[in-house]
């Protein structure tokens, strides 16, 4: 509910960091359920995620209960080997999309953010980055409202 109290206009795409897809699932939740009583559209949600893990899924190459090897890299808010069903759901229901931003491309967007004085976890940021890469790719359009979720901010472990 908060996403639609701050974004009283539509909202045509939410990117959120992946973790485990609870996030993901209570967004989805709550614009259905917005949906069913204003009839606003749901959006469209993107998880980002480290590595090929509900990518895999999404593309078949992997089931949802597969032990997905890969490396994490200082991602840990959104490391794990696998992927979850609420994840899965959180995005095929919404017509959304995973995305993956390596370890390198979170610092670079980490380091970026912090000149202009943005100071998020490592994650977090990675929803920057998946943003610019969905809008290469012509997922999200030129003119639609993105919103970008960032779940902590850097100074969470002092």
């Amino acid at each position: 509910m908060e996403i639609a109290e701050q974004v009283p206009e539509r909202a045509d795409h939410v990117v959120v960091p992946s973790s485990r897809g609870d996030l993901a699932w209570g967004i989805h939740l709550g614009f259905r359920d917005l949906h069913r009583l204003d009839g606003r559209p749901v959006p469209r949600l993107h998880l980002v995620e480290p590595f090929l893990r509900l990518s895999a899924v999404l593309r078949g190459t992997a089931f949802l209960t597969d032990h997905i090897p890969g490396d994490h890299g200082r991602l840990s808010s959104i490391a794990g080997h696998g992927t979850t069903v609420q994840a899965h759901r959180a995005v095929t229901l919404s017509g959304g999309t995973a995305t993956v931003v390596p370890d390198a491309v979170a610092d670079a967007y980490v380091n970026r953010l912090c000149r202009r004085g943005y100071v998020w976890e490592r994650s977090s940021t990675t929803v920057f980055a998946a943003l610019a890469e969905l809008r290469e790719n012509g997922t999200v359009e030129a003119g639609s409202t993105t919103v970008l979720v960032a779940t902590s901010h850097f100074f969470k472990d002092l």
